[in-house]
């Protein structure tokens, strides 16, 4: 069997959340432009083959790691043979969005010289904070008058771990014994594999083929069935300036995006090349931006070519409209022809700063100017740098307004400021200098306001009052609290 390649091999080219028991931040089913983008298994563990030492793992006993041709793979193996002990070998693993997570290993039993069976090996899943969610299976001494279960290597699994997409998990092997060992356990290429949500189309009749629906045209837009398309009989090709085509789409939370088109063009005898394309996207709140413009001095091609792909990450969790509008100077002599537009979803890393303190393990990252990020915990207000590496600390209401981007938080935040509230509890906001003083600051709040980051299933933090605007109740800025809501995370900026 071949060994699994090194992590820093498969992060360069596959994209997992990865987090083993070195408490790196990581990040919270977020990303921005720097997506990566895969559609093969992603290995979750690092080092499980035991390759020239235990790196990765933390072993809270007498796990011994050998190097010798006793491995099922390599050279390396992590051996459990100690009499009167209770030994745990584990690594902290973050499961990421995925199709489906499973976990294989394997394993050998030898044999001692014990008259009396009384070895055991447990792999369990824990909560990062050691509290046992699942005891996936058992392996005892069968006993000296019973065949050994396992006298060569045979691989375990796969043990599904689909419930635990989204969270991090301590995966443990626990060893016992009572009296002199009966059976040695050989541990050896354990393996977490994520296999990735498959690609989402989200535009419907990206080849506009046979109708323009569900698009959004003007009147001086035409679909053209002659062979001037790039695939299939359909086409897009403004005839008169003003002319514009668009399409709603909603981009999920937890996924990067990006949109794809292709352009053609044909020039008709004399006249100048006067004209602009413009590719732009409005977000939920009604701003445009643009996100190519093609004209003289950007023309497009006179052949069919693919544009793009162009990120729309910073768009997590709106409902945008992608629009295509034409302009020229009524001198046009260039016929544009778009089709096969398409916005596809992917499972994504972010690769950005690690603006969190190390003892931080979930990080949400907003980006902008100030490489903001959110520092998942349960700490107060009075406590809130202690959450951000250094070169951070605690970002102001101001710089999360503008650094967030239109994304919703995934968790409760606090600011450096020191925030009252007003309105009431379904048209509120917050103010750094008007409105009502609380027993504890408002804050940054999720939608619903219950926040359970570490996924251990209880609510660690809490705003009673959530949605609320900034100085006035008229946009949602995510400002909430504040009545005895006594923790949560920081948003940290770079100072």
């Amino acid at each position: 069997m071949n060994k699994i390649a090194p992590l820093s091999t498969v992060l360069a080219i596959v994209l997992p959340l990865v987090a083993a028991c070195v408490d790196e931040p990581v990040d919270d089913v977020k990303g921005t432009a720097q997506a990566l983008q895969t559609s093969a298994p992603v290995e979750l563990v690092t080092n499980g083959g035991f390759e020239s030492s235990a790196m990765g793992w933390t072993n809270n006993g007498f796990f011994n790691f050998e190097s010798d041709a006793s491995a099922h793979g390599g050279s390396g193996l992590m051996l459990a043979a100690n009499s009167n002990r209770s030994d745990r070998l584990s690594q902290d693993i973050t499961i990421p969005n995925a199709e489906s997570v499973s976990l294989t290993f394997w394993l050998k039993q030898r044999r001692g010289s014990a008259a009396i069976a009384q070895d055991s090996l447990r792999v369990r899943v824990l909560s990062k904070d050691g509290a046992l969610l699942e005891e996936l299976e058992r392996y005892d001494d069968p006993g000296p008058s019973s065949v050994p279960g396992l006298p060569a290597y045979q691989q375990q699994g796969p043990f599904n771990l689909n419930a635990y997409i989204g969270k991090t998990i301590r995966l443990e092997f626990s060893y016992s014994s009572v009296g002199y060992t009966s059976v040695s356990f050989l541990l050896d290429d354990v393996s977490v594999m994520a296999t990735p949500v498959p690609a989402g189309e989200l535009l419907v009749n990206g080849g506009f083929e046979g109708s323009y629906a569900p698009w959004t045209t003007s009147a001086l837009y035409w679909s053209a069935s002659e062979g001037s398309a790039h695939i299939g009989t359909g086409v897009v090709s403004p005839v008169y300036s003003g002319a514009t085509v668009s399409q709603e789409v909603d981009l999920a939370n937890d996924r990067a995006a990006s949109l794809s088109f292709w352009l053609d063009s044909y020039i008709w005898g004399g006249g100048t090349r006067s004209y602009n394309l413009r590719v732009g996207v409005t977000d939920e709140h009604g701003s445009y931006e643009e996100i190519v413009r093609y004209s003289a001095a950007k023309p497009v091609p006179n052949s069919y070519q693919l544009q793009g792909p162009f990120d729309l990450s910073e768009y997590r969790g709106q409902r945008i409209r992608i629009s295509f509008s034409y302009s020229d100077s009524y001198d046009n002599v260039v016929t544009v022809r778009l089709d096969d537009v398409s916005v596809i979803q992917h499972w994504d890393q972010y690769v950005g700063p690690t603006g969190c303190a190390d003892s931080v393990t979930v990080q949400e990252n907003f980006g902008g100017p100030s490489d903001m990020v959110g520092c998942a915990g349960s700490a107060t207000w009075y406590q809130r740098d202690y959450q951000c590496a250094d070169g951070f600390s605690a970002c102001t209401s101001q710089q999360w307004m503008n650094n967030r981007g239109g994304k919703t938080p995934q968790h409760n935040y606090w600011t450096a400021d020191f925030l009252r509230y007003g309105g009431t509890s379904s048209a509120c906001w917050a103010s750094d200098v008007a409105g009502s003083g609380c027993n504890e600051p408002m804050r940054v709040c999720k939608p619903g306001g219950n926040d359970d980051w570490n996924g251990d299933g209880t609510t660690d933090n809490r705003c009673n009052w959530n949605n609320c605007g900034w100085s006035d109740a008229s946009s949602n800025e995510y400002f909430g609290g504040c009545y005895n809501n006594s923790t949560a995370g920081t948003l940290c900026c770079r100072d």
